[in-house]
């Protein structure tokens, strides 16, 4: 909303896209606060700051989408680009190879799954679990910014109604990542393959003519499966 915002306020590209990547650094900032400092359970800030988020774009825009104004380069992400796959989902590899490539070979990636095995431990070795974590929300509320300007150059618009719909599927693919590519740890390309099974898994129901509480059912029985999995790998490793 606020890239689609500041486009139809007639700002360049590149600085409204700046600005929704500022928002989402500024939010994740706020969750990592709330986390390292204030020491609320992390799944608990997940799921509750959409919820405050929703609120405040009720309250602002008042629950009415922006559909006209947005750049014509922006909307050009939707085209296809190379063999009819869209610059959007080159965009989202992209952006995984990077991930991937800063979890498994660099020095913060290492520190990241030391922190997440076991804090008190990693802490002991130097690492400051404190700082890792919260580097961690403001780098990926940075990536949500970019999403959402990748997600209204995919729509040619902006509704402010739409977050609402990616939070359980999002929380579903991270669980469900430890059943693909790395059993029993949670990866970023098992992500992304769970990521397509439910994109599929949606957009076919869809197709299909299924009712919306249909898609719900799907994904959250997806959410269940993923962390009823996750733990279960992780119970036989531990033995």
């Amino acid at each position: 909303m606020v890239v689609a915002q500041a486009l139809v306020s007639g700002l360049p590209l590149l600085v409204a896209i700046a600005l929704g990547a500022a928002v989402g650094v500024l939010i994740g900032s706020f969750n990592g606060f709330l986390v390292t400092v204030v020491r609320v359970d992390s799944v608990i800030v997940t799921l509750g700051m959409p919820m405050l988020i929703a609120g405040v774009l009720s309250w602002q825009w008042a629950g009415k989408a922006i559909v006209s104004g947005i750049s014509p380069e922006l909307a050009a992400i939707s085209r296809p680009l190379v063999f009819g796959v869209p610059t959007s989902a080159v965009i989202a590899v992209f952006i995984a190879l990077i991930v991937w490539y800063v979890v498994r070979h660099t020095p913060f990636g290492r520190y990241l799954h030391a922190t997440g095995s076991n804090r008190a431990a990693a802490a002991l070795v130097g690492i400051r679990p404190t700082r890792v974590i919260f580097t961690t929300f403001v780098l990926s509320g940075a990536l949500a910014g970019l999403a959402g300007a990748v997600q209204v150059g995919v729509a040619g618009a902006a509704n402010p109604n739409v977050g609402q719909n990616f939070t359980l599927p999002a929380i579903a693919a991270v669980f469900l990542s430890v059943a693909a590519i790395s059993p029993g740890r949670f990866n970023v390309w098992g992500t992304c393959v769970a990521i397509v099974f439910l994109a599929v898994l949606n957009s076919g129901l869809t197709l299909a003519g299924a009712s919306s509480y249909v898609n719900n059912l799907a994904n959250g029985t997806a959410l269940i499966v993923g962390v009823a999995t996750a733990a279960l790998l992780r119970r036989r490793s531990t033995k």
